[in-house]
């Protein structure tokens, strides 16, 4: 059977919710029943957590890797600028 392909944008800012995406399939397709919605409703919000979760130690790591670098990017750059001021006082 087919079934059209439903293109839902959720434009909200910050977590988007299971409701969430009731709300928007439901704008988007509106003669489907209750039970459709929130069958696709759930697929789409677990797939969403499932890539989010996988994301999360890359996002930590990136995280740590700016932390030193720029510990380390001030740490030289305030040698230079002490000697700096050293010299003109």
């Amino acid at each position: 059977m087919y079934k059209p392909e439903i293109h839902v944008n959720i434009g909200a800012i910050g977590r988007i919710t299971h409701g969430d995406y009731i709300e928007a399939i439901r704008d988007a397709a509106p003669t489907m029943s209750l039970e459709e919605i929130e069958g696709i409703a759930k697929a789409v919000f677990a797939r969403t957590e499932a890539a989010a979760l996988a994301e999360r130690p890359h996002q930590r790591r990136r995280e740590w890797q700016l932390i030193i670098v720029s510990l380390l990017l001030g740490a030289l750059l305030s040698i230079p600028i002490g000697i700096w001021i050293n010299s003109i006082s």
